[in-house]
């Protein structure tokens, strides 16, 4: 049985075949839309882990995704590990979908945007969501959560895919409310954010800056991020440099095996004739070699060359499209 990508370490290789996207958040916005207030519960003091850093996509035999916040604390003990926040993640495949969140943020996407595949994150259930035929209805499914250190990763139901935009959002956790978003209050609270101009309860939106953040959750519509490429090329070619680094090792060993068993003559020395073998024939040997040492590098399971052909071209892709950024 594969391993999942979540399951495998930190193997290059395995980043190198189902790194989607990263996407970044500015640390230290988690204030809504500039005019939040945090509750004055002593518990709610660091207001870290409402605070979206990063997201990362991964794709193997299914989608794993990564959510990085500030801080996971678990005052409250809950089973997945951390007790604050509501996180959603919305995943737009281009397969259609819908443009409302789920209930409780008072969120859409994007124009031109909608999404088939989501993610609801909290301290006591992690809900995978999948829009049903004609975006008429949403499918729920289970999925898998852990935290490690301040990262949420999220084993999904999902199957593979070759390309996603991506936004997310984070709210307050209220496991006793009509909703599972805490509202918030118009004057300062205990238990809630406050806020005199804000009245959906996001707290954090994956937004490249305040100011875009501030007009997603004023407009009620979540802010598009561009993935950061640069952060998905490094540990391609970085991957790219392990796989020859292993072939050359394999063309080493090979040559070595054939010179530990090649012919000697009494003073250890290898005969004449094959001392003198002609260059087209070394030539050959080494071609040999190099060609038996990619097969061996190559025989591995097809699933993983065409996933690999498929990263290859993306990243080809996604450099013309920052080329023309570029040049207009």
């Amino acid at each position: 049985m594969r391993q999942r990508a979540s399951e495998r370490g930190p193997g290059v290789i395995a980043l190198v075949l189902t790194l989607l996207a990263t996407l970044s958040d500015p640390p230290g916005d988690a204030f809504g839309n500039g005019s939040l207030v945090a509750p004055r519960a002593p518990v709610y003091r660091d207001v870290s882990a409402f605070d979206l850093r990063t997201v990362r996509v991964l794709s193997d035999d299914a989608l794993t995704v990564e959510v990085e916040m500030g801080s996971l604390p678990n005052p409250v003990g809950l089973p997945l590990g951390f007790s604050h926040p509501v996180v959603e993640i919305y995943l737009d495949t281009g397969e259609g979908g819908r443009t409302e969140t789920l209930e409780g943020s008072g969120m859409q996407l994007p124009e031109a945007h909608a999404w088939d595949l989501a993610l609801r994150l909290t301290g006591d259930r992690a809900t995978a969501y999948r829009v049903g035929a004609g975006a008429a209805s949403v499918v729920e499914l289970p999925a898998t959560v852990r935290v490690s250190d301040a990262t949420l990763v999220v084993d999904t139901p999902f199957g593979a895919v070759d390309d996603v935009e991506v936004f997310a959002v984070v709210g307050l956790y209220d496991p006793l409310g009509p909703s599972i978003w805490r509202a918030v209050e118009r004057e300062p609270s205990t238990w809630s954010f406050s806020s005199p101009t804000q009245s959906r309860p996001v707290v954090d939106v994956l937004a490249p800056n305040a100011a875009r953040q501030a007009e997603a959750i004023d407009r009620g519509r979540l802010a598009r991020l561009r993935p950061d490429r640069r952060a998905a090329l490094f540990p391609v070619l970085m991957g790219l440099g392990l796989v020859v680094a292993l072939v050359g090792l394999l063309i080493r060993r090979r040559v070595g095996r054939r010179e530990a068993t090649a012919p000697t003559t009494a003073s250890g020395e290898r005969p004449a004739d094959d001392a003198a073998s002609p260059p087209s024939e070394a030539a050959a040997v080494g071609a040999n070699s190099a060609s038996d040492a990619t097969a061996g590098a190559s025989d591995g399971p097809r699933y993983l060359r065409d996933r690999a052909a498929r990263r290859l071209a993306r990243l080809r892709r996604l450099r013309v499209e920052d080329l023309r950024d570029r040049e207009s």
